[in-house]
C-alpha cells in the first residue's frame, strides 16, 4: 500500500480527502448515505473546490454495500485513491490541503496483519488467506481421500495392521497440509497462522510445515467442522493477530529505545558532540527526524497517536525538502518555502523515501519526544566512539 500512497505525491494538489461512513447494517442505509454525501458536496463548494474534481468524486464514491468506510483522494479534477475499509469510520473526514491526509489510513492498514487461517482435521484442512478487507484473498481446501481414515475396535488378526494404515494415512494427510500452507504462505507471507483442529493434526502440521513457518503458528480453539463455532475463531484469530501487532511494536520500540539511549550515553561522555551523528539508527524528536528525512535516512517512522499532527513544518517542492524554519529550507534553495501540518509533510517525506511508517499507542514505554522518532537506514558516522 504504501508505494500506492507514494504515488499521489507526483500529483499537484491541492488534495481532497475524504473518509466517509457507508456502514450499511443501519436502517435507511442508501437514503443516509446521499443525505450525507449532499452535504459533503456542499461543503466542498464552499470551500472552492473545482465542479470537475466533485463530480468525479461523486462517481467513485459508490454506495454503502461497499464496506464500513469509503476513501477518497482526488485532485485535479481526478480520482487518485478509491478504496472501502471493511470498518466504518469514528469520525467522518472533508478535507482540502496542499497533501492527502493519509494518517487514519495508515493506521488502519498497520491493524490489517497478512494472516492465513488452518481449520483441519485428520484427513484435510480449510485455508484461507487474508491480507488487508474482511474476505479472504485466497481460500482452498486439501482432502486427502486416503482410505482408511478412522479407526476402529474391530479386533481379530488384522487389526495391527489397519490400525497403522489409519495413521500413515493421518501423517500423509498432514504433510499434504503443511505443502498446502506453505503455497498459500508463499502468496502473502502471513505474520500469523492460527490454526483450529483435532490435537493430532495440529501437532501433525506443526511437524511437517517449514521452520521458519511454524513458528507463527498460533494454535486456537474450534475445527473443521461447521458446528456453529465459526465466531469463536473469529475472535480468537483477531486476538492472535492484535497480539502479533503488540509484540511487533515492543520490539521496534525496544530497537529504538536502545539506540537513542546509547546517542544519550555517548553526548555524556564526548561533551564535544551532542552524540546525535553516533546513534546507530534512531532519530529521536521532530528535529532529528526532519534531518533524517532530508537525507532520506528514515526506515521505520514512528508517529505516537497523540502527537499534535497540526505543528507547522515548511516544505518545498522535492519531498525530502522539509524544515523547522523558512530559513533552513531558503538556505537548501527554496525560493518559496511554504507551511502544511507536520503530520502531513513527514508523511510525504517518508513515503517517497520508501520508509515504512508505525503509529505508536499513547503511553506506549519509550515514546519518542515530541511524538515523532525513526529507525534509520544508515547513521551519519556508524563508527563512532564505542561506548561498552
Amino acid at each position: 500500500m504504501n508505494a500506492t500512497l507514494a504515488g499521489l505525491y507526483e500529483h499537484p494538489g491541492p488534495f481532497v480527502t475524504i473518509y466517509l461512513n457507508t456502514e450499511s447494517a443501519v436502517e435507511n442505509a442508501a437514503a443516509r448515505l446521499e443525505t450525507r454525501w449532499k452535504d459533503v458536496v456542499r461543503e466542498l463548494d464552499e470551500t472552492g473546490v473545482d465542479g470537475a474534481t466533485i463530480d468525479a468524486l461523486s462517481v467513485a464514491r459508490g454506495g454503502h454495500e461497499l464496506g464500513g468506510t469509503r476513501v477518497l483522494v482526488a485532485a485535479g479534477g481526478r480520482v487518485l485513491l478509491a478504496l472501502s475499509l471493511p470498518e466504518t469510520t469514528d469520525a467522518e473526514v472533508v478535507r482540502v490541503s496542499d497533501f492527502p491526509y493519509l494518517l487514519p489510513l495508515l493506521d488502519w492498514a498497520q491493524t490489517r496483519v497478512p494472516h492465513l487461517v488452518v481449520l483441519t482435521n485428520r484427513e484435510g484442512a480449510d485455508i484461507l488467506a487474508y491480507v488487508t478487507g474482511a474476505d479472504p484473498v485466497e481460500s482452498g481446501s486439501v482432502d486427502s481421500g486416503r482410505h482408511p481414515s478412522h479407526k476402529t475396535g474391530i479386533g481379530g488378526w488384522s487389526e495391527h495392521r489397519y490400525q497403522h494404515k489409519v495413521e500413515e494415512n493421518w501423517k500423509a494427510s498432514a504433510k499434504d497440509v503443511a505443502q498446502a500452507v506453505e503455497r498459500f504462505a508463499a502468496d502473502i507471507d502471513p505474520k500469523v497462522i492460527a490454526v483450529a483442529g483435532d490435537v493430532y493434526a495440529v501437532d501433525g502440521l506443526k511437524a511437517h510445515i517449514a521452520k521458519h513457518l511454524a513458528d507463527r503458528i498460533v494454535v486456537i480453539d474450534g475445527g473443521r467442522a461447521v458446528d456453529g463455532s465459526d465466531a469463536v475463531v473469529a475472535e480468537q484469530v483477531l486476538e492472535a493477530v492484535a497480539a502479533r501487532l503488540r509484540d511487533d511494536t515492543a520490539a521496534l520500540m525496544a530497537d529504538f529505545a536502545k539506540s537513542r539511549d546509547r546517542a544519550a550515553e555517548v553526548a555524556a561522555t564526548h561533551p564535544a558532540t551532542d552524540g546525535t551523528e553516533f546513534a546507530l539508527n534512531a532519530a529521536n524528536g521532530v528535529r532529528d527526524v526532519v534531518a533524517a528525512l532530508q537525507k532520506a535516512q528514515v526506515g521505520t517512522l514512528l508517529l505516537a497517536t497523540d502527537l499534535n499532527e497540526g505543528n507547522p513544518l515548511f516544505y518545498g517542492p522535492a519531498p525530502t525538502m522539509l524544515a523547522a524554519s523558512r530559513a533552513e529550507l531558503e538556505q537548501m534553495g527554496v525560493s518559496d518555502p511554504v507551511q502544511a501540518p507536520l503530520v502531513d509533510v513527514l508523511l510525504r517525506a517518508a513515503l517517497a523515501t520508501g520508509a515504512d511508517v508505525r503509529m505508536v499507542p499513547a503511553g506506549t514505554p519509550d515514546s519518542p519526544d515530541d511524538g515523532v522518532g525513526a529507525l534509520l537506514r544508515y547513521s551519519d558516522n556508524a563508527a563512532g566512539p564505542a561506548v561498552s
